[in-house]
């Protein structure tokens, strides 16, 4: 058992969550400020190699264990719905939608990396860890 791996399953347990809200609009913050980025460039450089290497694993790991927690609603072929609506006698004005699952935002993805980042660089660092664990645990998804 890696010195990953109870980080990894709490970073699961809170995609689970998320992906219990949507699919929908995710709201997540974002590490922009300079004094921010500051933090996460300190605890970065506290990480090994193989560290770095294994979040960058479990990145990739959330982008596909989120993948469709939000849709893009597209319109069909012209035609289709015309079709579909003659079949159904005009039940549905809504037939020519259809829900696209897409990715999840790059700035949660980015927040989930934070946090792991933040998680192994603890016992290391001696910095406001909150500017980086705070998105990931505050972010949301809304359903539209």
């Amino acid at each position: 058992m890696s010195e990953l791996d109870p980080i990894l399953e709490v970073l699961r347990g809170r995609a689970d969550e998320l992906k219990a809200q949507g699919p929908g609009r995710v709201v997540v913050g974002r590490i922009s400020h300079i004094n921010d980025v500051r933090v996460l460039r300190e605890c970065r450089e506290a990480l090994t190699t193989d560290e770095q290497f294994d979040i960058r694993q479990a990145v990739i790991e959330m982008e596909s264990h989120l993948h469709g927690i939000v849709v893009e609603v597209t319109q069909a072929p012209t035609g289709l719905g015309q079709r579909l609506r003659g079949m159904l006698g005009g039940a549905s004005s809504n037939v020519d939608a259809a829900p696209i699952p897409l990715p999840p935002p790059k700035a949660l993805l980015d927040a989930a990396e934070a946090w792991m980042i933040a998680e192994l660089a603890k016992p290391r660092v001696d910095v406001d860890f909150g500017v980086l664990t705070d998105p990931w645990l505050a972010a949301q998804v809304i359903a539209e």
